[in-house]
């Protein structure tokens, strides 16, 4: 079974958004074709994704001591070694090869320029029983209230009612939330 988990991670390495759903306009009377065909307006303050990704801190990221970049050295001093570590496989639209190397808690997506490293780490996930937290102190417990109290300004794009995105796709963090409070942390690129 982690074989397979393994598999599904290394296949699956980046968390994809749900796509939008196809919005519906009801009409209260004689509607015309195109106000049916119509896609609704976005708010003229709402943030695009790519400003988003321009805008949000980056270099300052972080998840505990995990930061994205360290090395694989540094990350196996701060977590010990991987339980769990797939087969560097080469990723044509980036020419690196990646790593899923899992941590109990912590999950970290490495990647480097040879099959056998060195590798830095290009993406973290937390989740279960983690203690560590972003540098604003949201961490797994945490409620979407905090979230927003903390990031509104960088929140960006989520279809899924369970996630909040801050940052965007490009560059980011996805929280996932069960019962209004985060169970999972992604640091990292979920698009590029």
């Amino acid at each position: 079974m982690r074989r397979v988990a393994l598999v599904a991670l290394v296949a699956c390495h980046r968390p994809v958004p749900v796509p939008a759903p196809v919005p519906v306009r009801v009409a209260a009377i004689a509607p015309d074709a195109a106000a049916l065909d119509a896609e609704p307006d976005a708010p003229d303050d709402a943030p695009d994704d790519a400003n988003l990704a321009d805008e949000f801190p980056v270099d300052k990221q972080a998840i505990g001591p995990l930061h994205i970049g360290m090395t694989d050295k540094q990350a196996i001093a701060v977590l010990g070694a991987p339980q769990l570590r797939s087969v560097a496989v080469l990723m044509g639209a980036l020419g690196d090869y990646e790593s899923v190397w899992a941590f109990g808690s912590a999950t970290l997506q490495m990647s480097g320029a040879k099959p056998k490293g060195p590798f830095r780490v290009a993406s973290i996930s937390v989740a279960g029983r983690s203690g560590f937290k972003t540098p604003e102190g949201i961490g797994i417990g945490s409620t979407r209230e905090e979230i927003v109290a903390v990031y509104g300004k960088y929140l960006g794009h989520s279809d899924d009612p369970a996630q909040v995105l801050v940052g965007s796709v490009y560059f980011g963090l996805l929280f996932t939330l069960e019962q209004e409070r985060v169970v999972a942390i992604f640091l990292g690129a979920m698009a590029f």
